[in-house]
This record gives C-alpha cells, structure tokens and sequence, in this order.
C-alpha cells in the first residue's frame, strides 16, 4: 500500500509539474496533445481512475503547486511584448 500512495504522490508531481511548465490545468486531451509528457494518461488512468479525481487530489493534496499553476493561469500577457516574441 506504501508503495501505491508513493507512486500516486509521484504521479501527482510529475502531472503537476507539466501543468506549472504549460501554465495552465490541463483537461486529459490537453495533456495528450502536448507531446512530451512525463506519465502516459493510461498510467494516470489506471492509478486515480479519472482525470477529475487526479485534478481534485492535486488540488487538496498539494496547495502550493496549485496556486503556482493558478497565478501562471491569471498572469496578464503583455500584449506589445507578445507582439514582439513572434515576429523574431
């Protein structure tokens, strides 16, 4: 049992992480597309059971990585700053 709850808590952090690098919580089709991720959502799946119930226990489990992931979300894009990272 010990082990299952490390591997959740590991899961939990890597799907974070992802989420705190793309800047936003990602909905399971979100995560797929992004290519590169750190656990397969089958993986994911087979552990929480359904994507909601991994997001809610990201959520309850690990506050602090939420607001992070939260603030990333809210931050306001300079939009001449924008404007010049495309054109370069």
């Amino acid at each position: 049992m010990t082990t299952t709850l490390r591997k959740r808590n590991a899961i939990l952090q890597s799907v974070g992480m992802k989420m705190l690098e793309e800047g936003r919580i990602l909905n399971k089709r979100e995560y797929e597309a992004c290519g590169s991720v750190p656990v397969r959502s089958r993986i994911i799946l087979s552990h929480f059971g359904s994507w909601s119930r991994l997001i809610n226990l990201m959520r309850s489990s690990m506050p602090d990585l939420w607001r992070q992931i939260e603030l990333e979300k809210n931050k306001v894009i300079d939009p001449l700053k924008a404007l010049g990272a495309t054109t370069k």
